[in-house]
């Protein structure tokens, strides 16, 4: 987990890279688990959109 109160260039970038590149190789690898990868712009509303990703990763699953 990172906090970041502000939208950077750099930050971007980890982003896309956690994103795009380190979340499906730690997938690929399948010996630590299903991971994903969630941004949360509302802190105060994170509780909703961790339910929504989980929700949505079990829908798929079914």
């Amino acid at each position: 987990m990172e906090v970041s109160g502000q939208a950077l260039e750099a930050k971007q970038a980890k982003v896309t890279t956690a994103r795009d590149l380190w979340v499906p190789a730690v997938n690929n690898l399948g010996e630590l688990g299903r991971w994903a990868f969630v941004e949360i712009a509302d802190p105060w509303d994170a509780q909703n959109t961790i339910s929504a990703l989980l929700g949505a990763r079990e829908e798929v699953h079914v």
